[in-house]
């Protein structure tokens, strides 16, 4: 089995009747596939067992009582340097899901990592990156950019010169067209996202997001990760 496969895990934070291992998380039920026993699943049911940096583990409690699903399921595999697939609604907490992991690491002295998120939407970019901002602004000082079409191109341009983000979240679209003209450099992406999956696919992105990760460094050189609303075989 390749090593990139090995590293898999996929998530399923919906309401599901069966498909083992499934361990409840509230009145959820969350299925790990690639585990042969729930007893194996590793579940963040508090902030302070999440294995994130202090700082975090702070904002965290100052805004929320508990770990969401996809949350309790996400961060002990992506701090432990899995790939993670994961099936879960817009509004789940995804977000902090799989961001906190990438900025736990990123604290670390000498990391120069970098994280990728793709977005169908510039909405929905604006929302993660909002997301991102909101923990980053008093805990960590890691350069962010959100990149999207419908606003002039050279600000964008201006914003990757003077700022080289460690954090880019953007639409296929406009981080392609960065990419191929030379603004955008993402050789040291260590932590590669595809948020809402299944809408990329119905919007037609699959070719954009396969030029994107040409860009990227080896699978075996990141992690990859992917979430969608729904999981069927095109995903």
């Amino acid at each position: 089995m390749p090593e990139a496969e090995s590293r898999k895990r996929a998530l399923d934070t919906d309401k599901v009747k069966s498909g083992p291992p499934e361990v409840i998380y509230g009145d959820s039920k969350i299925e790990v596939a690639g585990l042969s026993d729930p007893s194996e699943v590793p579940l963040a049911r508090t902030f302070d067992e999440s294995g994130l940096r202090k700082s975090l583990k702070e904002y965290l409690k100052e805004k929320f009582s508990t770990p969401s699903a996809i949350q309790a399921a996400c961060w002990p595999l992506l701090l432990s340097g899995l790939d993670v697939v994961g099936v879960a609604e817009t509004g789940s907490g995804k977000t902090l899901g799989f961001a906190l992991p990438f900025m736990s690491k990123a604290m670390h002295k000498g990391d120069d990592g970098m994280m990728m998120v793709l977005s169908p939407t510039r909405e929905l970019a604006r929302q993660i990156h909002e997301v991102i901002v909101d923990v980053d602004k008093k805990k960590q000082k890691l350069p962010s950019i959100c990149l999207y079409g419908g606003t002039p191109k050279w600000e964008q341009q201006k914003q990757l010169r003077a700022e080289k983000p460690r954090m880019v979240i953007g639409t296929p679209g406009r981080v392609l067209d960065l990419l191929q003209d030379g603004s955008l450099d993402l050789s040291k992406v260590n932590y590669a996202v595809l948020d809402e999956a299944d809408r990329m696919l119905d919007m037609g992105f699959l070719p954009s997001v396969t030029d994107i990760f040409g860009y990227l460094p080896a699978p075996d050189k990141r992690q990859s990760l992917m979430f969608s609303a729904t999981w069927n075989k095109e995903v």
